[in-house]
Parts: structure tokens; sequence; C-alpha cells
């Protein structure tokens, strides 16, 4: 994603270089989350179209929708990231099926 210049949302300097803020430390912990999830280590690659069927899949698990929406945000235009902690408790039991 990071890769992807036309995200609005993620600033990128003269170079073409992304320009670390708020965003992108969400966009970095949000991937590691859904690494986790999907046990894909190559998450930040995916194009939007797998990215959104991954998200149907959990959802279709029963993860938590704040969870969901904040890994959502990071491919989002116009709202900011949403930091996910707050929802991490949630997955004690459905990592576990996830990566059976």
């Amino acid at each position: 994603l990071l890769s992807n210049k036309d995200m609005r949302k993620y600033n990128i300097d003269h170079f073409g270089m992304i320009i670390p803020d708020y965003n992108t430390d969400l966009y970095c912990y949000n991937m590691m989350i859904m690494e986790v999830l999907m046990n894909d280590k190559n998450v930040f690659s995916y194009n939007f179209d797998r990215y959104y069927k991954c998200l149907d899949k959990l959802e279709d698990m029963d993860i938590d929708s704040n969870l969901i929406n904040s890994l959502y945000k990071v491919y989002n235009h116009t709202d900011d990231n949403i930091n996910p902690y707050k929802y991490l408790d949630s997955l004690k039991e459905q990592e576990l099926i996830l990566r059976k």
C-alpha cells in the first residue's frame, strides 16, 4: 500500500518518498495484525480487491467489526487510520481458528 502513490492521506515528499506520520504508523500496525490473521507476510502487497476479500473473510469469522474497520481504513482515501489496540483482545479465540 505505501507504494501506492495515489493514496492521498499518505503524504509524499518531492522525491516521491512517503513522509512518516500518524497514518503511516497506524498503517504498519494494522498490516502487522493483518499479516498474523491471514498468516501471510505479503498482505501489504495485496491489491484492493484481494485485501477486501480478506476483510470479508474476517467478517464471516465474526472478528470484531471495530477491528475490521481499523483494517479497512488503511485503504480508505479520506479517513485517518484507526489505532486497533482496543480491539485486539477480541482476537484470542478467533486467531486460533484462523491459523488452522
